[in-house]
Formats: structure tokens, sequence, C-alpha cells
């Protein structure tokens, strides 16, 4: 049957002499030339790009350079898919042409498929034809040259037919042999794309991408671009397996801990996820800036995932303080009791000896309360010297009952006394933060109505110096006017002057005559 697509044979093979190194993968690609172009460079191209070894299998009786060169256009036509002519240099593999059934020797056949003919000495009578072909096949073989590592002609004598089938010569097995061999030192080195090494891992990543990049009639591929997708794809996926991972790590910590010994061991489990993140990017060859920049984002979850625990660490330490709190408060108070039913008026070796009774007792249950918890932060010995200083009180009331009586009136009224001081100094710290609020409060609208005054107090400035400078502007104004009229005045009196003289000068007569 003949192959459509892209076939995979599975399971993958070993190198021989290597059967734990890098297995090979074997492809068979559908028949090329009776499609259409886009499709045959979407089929070929991913295949081309990703095989260290690339067989093109055809069948003829003797190397015809025409028919063989126009067969290997689609190789052509699939290097002209990258972007860049830098991006076409050894971007395929290395290239094995097997002519089955071909005459001749391999030399032969390279020289006449991939030697390159000579355009400048054609004959004159040579055809425009003639001449279009062999520059056309001249930039077939320059174009698969620059795109494989390697080209190869390989020349199969023709198998004889026997009853059974075809008959394998030892020309023919030889011939094979040697092609394995070729292969053999070839797939010991990895193909690169784009200066990465390509493992089962990043070709899984990397397929998707070629694929979303050739669907156009008219791809541009960036092996840069896309090798960049992938090696970031490839290092977002360490990173959710690193962290899915440090789950387990992170619920396996006991708790609760002292503060720095839980901080310690949290980050010593960061730094190590850190190096193990750092280690598999530098064996995938992840460029140094995709890997810091996960890394970052990897550290900034990690430290989330932490500061998470540390909280919770910290909450169970305050709940186990108060449940240890809430254990040990009925002990003391049934010790006191106790030490309140002790017969007064006895000696004092008898009196120690049963106040040390309950010492001991006391001690004993704080021990038995501390062994629960496998890391306690309470030391049973600070928890029994508490008690110890309440024997002892209890021991000055030995004397008489009415005295321990006073004493417990005493030191009833003392510790409400002191419950009202803390209250009365808890209510004054209120008031005295009540009153410096309200204080900053009236602080803060104090400024503010300065503010507001400083502005009233500019705005009356600049509109008293407006009025003023206006005021100033209408006294010139009148000045001016003043002097205007005046001139005026005195260029009418030098003009009529006789006659406003001479009744001035009346004027006044008339008036002397009147006073006598």
């Amino acid at each position: 049957s003949c192959t459509t697509g892209v076939d995979l044979c599975m399971p993958l093979a070993a190198l021989e002499g290597n059967e734990h190194g890098p297995k090979v993968a074997f492809l068979d690609i559908e028949g090329m030339g009776d499609k259409k172009k886009s499709y045959e460079i979407k089929l070929a191209t991913p295949v081309l790009l990703t095989s260290k070894v690339v067989v093109y299998n055809l069948l003829s009786n003797r190397p015809e350079k025409e028919s063989i060169l126009s067969a290997l256009q689609i190789l052509v036509n699939a290097a002209n898919a990258l972007a860049q002519r830098s991006f076409k240099s050894n971007a395929f593999g290395h290239l094995h042409v097997v002519l089955r059934g071909c005459l001749g020797t391999d030399d032969e056949a390279q020289g006449i498929i991939f030697g390159k003919e000579d355009e400048d000495n054609l004959p004159d009578d040579a055809a425009d034809d003639d001449v279009e072909a062999m520059g056309r096949r001249n930039k077939i073989r320059s174009a698969i040259k620059l795109a494989f590592e390697s080209v190869k002609v390989w020349s199969l004598p023709e198998l004889a037919k026997g009853a059974s089938g075809p008959v394998f010569n030892s020309e023919y097995t030889q011939k094979v042999e040697a092609m394995k061999r070729d292969m053999h030192v070839q797939l010991a080195e990895p193909k690169y794309f784009a200066n990465r090494a390509l493992t089962g891992d990043a070709l899984a990543l990397l397929m998707p991408n070629l694929a979303a990049a050739l669907d156009t009639d008219d791809p541009a591929l960036n092996p840069p671009s896309i090798m960049d997708a992938v090696n970031m794809k490839q290092a977002e996926v360490v990173m959710m397996d690193i962290c899915d991972g440090a789950s387990d790590q992170f619920e396996s910590i006991a708790m609760p801990q002292p503060e720095e010994v839980i901080g310690t061991e949290l980050t010593g489990m960061l730094d190590g996820l850190l190096d193990q993140f750092n280690r598999y990017c530098a064996e995938k060859s992840i460029p140094e800036a995709i890997t810091t920049e996960v890394r970052a984002h990897l550290h900034s979850s990690l430290l989330n995932t932490t500061n998470g625990i540390a909280e919770r660490n910290a909450a169970l330490l305050t709940q186990f303080e108060q449940d240890f709190k809430a254990a040990v408060e009925p002990i003391y108070e049934d010790a006191t009791q106790q030490i309140k039913n002790i017969k007064l008026g006895q000696d004092a070796a008898t009196f120690a000896e049963a106040t040390g009774k309950i010492e001991k007792k006391v001690a004993r249950q704080v021990e038995a309360l501390m062994s629960e918890h496998t890391r306690p932060t309470w030391d049973p010995q600070e928890a029994t010297e508490e008690l110890r200083a309440q024997l002892q009180a209890g021991l000055k009331a030995r004397s008489s009952r009415q005295e321990a009586k006073n004493n417990e009136q005493l030191a009833v009224k003392a510790r409400q006394a002191a419950e009202e001081r803390a209250a009365q100094q808890e209510r004054r710290r209120q008031e005295a933060e009540a009153r410096a609020k309200q204080q900053e409060l009236r602080r803060q609208e104090a400024e503010r109505q300065a503010r507001e005054e400083r502005q009233r107090q500019e705005e009356e400035h600049r509109r008293l110096l407006k009025a003023e400078q206006e005021k100033t502007r209408l006294a010139e104004e009148r000045a001016r006017e003043a002097r205007r009229q005046a001139a005026a005045s005195a260029s009418y009196s030098y003009g009529g002057g006789g006659y406003g003289g001479g009744g001035g000068g009346g004027s006044g007569g008339g008036g002397g005559g009147g006073k006598f």
C-alpha cells in the first residue's frame, strides 16, 4: 500500500553498539510531485527540519539529472519556506539520494546529479531552453547543498528475480551495509534546530509550533523565534513539574516547629528546587534568558507556597501555645486548691513534704503534656517555676488560717487593683490614642484652615494690589487729564488773556469799592 502523509515506525530503534543512547525514529513520507505545492511543503518541511538523515528513493536505471533534480525540487521548496538565507544553511540533515536499479558507480551518479554544469562554456549554437534548463539545475544543486549538511548519491544495483522473490546478491548487500555505516556515523550526532539539539521532549513541543507556522500558503519560518517558543514551553513544563513535586515535599514538613527551624528547612527546599530547575535547563540547553525569566516565576510561586507554610506553622504554634495554656491552667488551679486544703499548723517539714508532692505531681503532668508534641515550644521547667512560686506563697500562710485568708483577700484585692490599673491604663491608652487622633485631625484641620487663610490672604492681597494698581492707574489718568486740561487752559489764556485779566481786575476793584 502507498503511504499517505507521514508514517512513524514503532517502536523506536537503538543504534547498534549504543543500545542505551538516543533512539532513532524511522519516518516514511508519501510520494511527492503530484500534489499541490503548499501541501507538499507543509508535509515535508517539519520532517526535513527535524531529521538527521533523509533518504530520497528513486527508481532510475541511469542517473538522469533533469528528471532527478526536478524530483528534488520539493526539497528546495521546503528550504524556501525559511524566512532568511542564513536560516537555510544546514537547516536539514544529511541527504542520501538512493537510485534503485541504477547502473554505474556512486561517484558517477554524484557527479551527474550534483556536479555543477559550466554555464560559461556553452557552444554558441546552444538553444535558449538548454541554457535556461542548465541554470535552473545549478540553482537546485546550490540550494540543496546549502540546505543539507551533506549530500550523497548511492547507486543500488537491480535485484535479480528469484522464484520466491528478489535475490539479494553480495554487491547489493555490501552497498546497503556501506549506507548503514555512513548513516550510523551521522546519527551519532543529534539534529540541531536553531542551534538547539533536538530531543524527544523538544520535538514534541516543536511540532505544533512548526505546524502553526506552516499554516499558510506562503510560509516564512523563523527557526530562532520558533525555538524560543519551544524553549519557553519546555521551561514552563519543567516549572509546573517542579511545583507539582514540591507540593508533596512541602506537605511532608512536620509542624509546628520553631520559626527559625522551619525557616531554614523551607529555604533549603526552595534553593534545592531552583537548583534542580537550573540543572534541567542546562541539560536541555535552554537559553539563559529564558531560564532566568521562567526561574523568576518559579521562585515567586514557590515563595508564595513557603510563605503560606510559614504562616500555617505560625498559626499552629499559636494554637499550640493556647492549647497548652488551657491544659496547664486547670493543673495550676487544682494545685492551688490542694495547697489551700493542706492542714495548717503542721511543722515545716511535714508542710514542705506535702507541698513537694504537689510540685512533683504538677511537673509530671506538665511533662506529659509536653511529650504529646513532637516539637514543643514550651519548657516544662519554666512552667514548674511559676508553680513553685505559688507554693512558696502558700507556705507563708501556714501560720494561721486568718493570715492565709487575709493574704488571700489582699492578693485578690491586689489582683483586682492590678487588673483595674491595667484596665485604666488600657482606657487611658485608648483615650490617649483617641486624643492623639483628635489632635491630629485638629492639626490637619488647622493646617487646612491655615492654607485656606493663606490662600484667602493671598487672594485679598492680589485683589488689593490690583485695586491699588487700578487706583494708581485712574489717578495717573486723572493727572494726565488734569495736565491736559491745564495745558488747554493755558493755551486759552494765552489767546484771550486781556479780556479775562481786565475782568479780574474789575472784580477786584469792585470788591474794594464795596468795602468802603
